[in-house]
Order: C-alpha cells, then sequence, then structure tokens
C-alpha cells in the first residue's frame, strides 16, 4: 500500500472514530465538546477548565460555555469559587446522577473494544498512536518556527 493512500486510511479512520463518539454524545442530547468535559470529570473528579481545553483540544470559549451552562443547569460546579484563575470544576451529586452512569457506560463501551481487539492489537494500537503523535509534533514544530 502507497503512502498516500494509507495516509487516507488513517485520517479517515481518525474522523470515523470522532464521529462514533458523536454519536454517542448525540444519544444523550449531549455535544461531542460536552460529553468530552463530561468525561474527563468523571476520571479526573476535578480539574481545571484549561486543563480540559489543553489536554483534549477544545477551545477555552466552548469549555467556559459548557461549564457555565452546566453549572446553570446545576450539573457542574466550582470547587474554589474564590479563586480568581485556576477555578477546579467538579461535577455535583445531581449532576454525577445524570453524567457518571453515560460516562461509565462509555468507558465499558471502550473496554469491550480493547478486550475485542486483544491485548496484542491493543499494545500496538497504542505505541502507534504514540509514535504518530510525538513524529506529528515534532513535524509540525519545524513547520511552525521561523
Amino acid at each position: 500500500m502507497n503512502l498516500k493512500k494509507q495516509r487516507k486510511i488513517l485520517t479517515n479512520n481518525l474522523a470515523q472514530i470522532t464521529l462514533l463518539y458523536e454519536k454517542y454524545a448525540e444519544s444523550y442530547g449531549l455535544t461531542y465538546n460536552s460529553m468530552v468535559v463530561y468525561y474527563v470529570l468523571e476520571y479526573y473528579g476535578e480539574c481545571t477548565q484549561k486543563r480540559i481545553s489543553e489536554e483534549w483540544g477544545i477551545p477555552k470559549q466552548t469549555v467556559n460555555y459548557i461549564v457555565k451552562k452546566s453549572i446553570k443547569e446545576g450539573i457542574l460546579e466550582f470547587v474554589n469559587k474564590e479563586a480568581k484563575k485556576n477555578k477546579l470544576v467538579r461535577v455535583t451529586k445531581e449532576g454525577g446522577e445524570k453524567i457518571s452512569l453515560m460516562v461509565k457506560e462509555l468507558m465499558l463501551l471502550e473496554e469491550k473494544v480493547i478486550e475485542n481487539m486483544g491485548k496484542e492489537q491493543i499494545e500496538m494500537l497504542t505505541k502507534c498512536s504514540e509514535s504518530f503523535l510525538y513524529n506529528f509534533e515534532l513535524v509540525l514544530k519545524d513547520k511552525l518556527q521561523p
């Protein structure tokens, strides 16, 4: 298989995986980005909007919008309200009832996929995705430097 075809398959697969996550979020009446915010908070317990934005590639304004909207809905709350910057966000008890089930179900689905793939394939995928990320950052860094 030539390089052009490999690149097309890789980028298409990445897009299709993202679409599957979007469909899952939509089945709960959520956007992909809001699902990711809830996923991160379920995983970490609490964290800053900045961390969510930087680690998951969601624009800061989008994360802020989701957090503010979710606070109004009683789903999220600030842990340290008095902080000027880097306020910690977490899921409320009420929000946890709505969010935890959805996120835990998604995590179980991901675990089932990993089990279906088997130890060897998932280890290979993990190593390859880490290598792709590392090399893409390297190539992009060279291109973006003046």
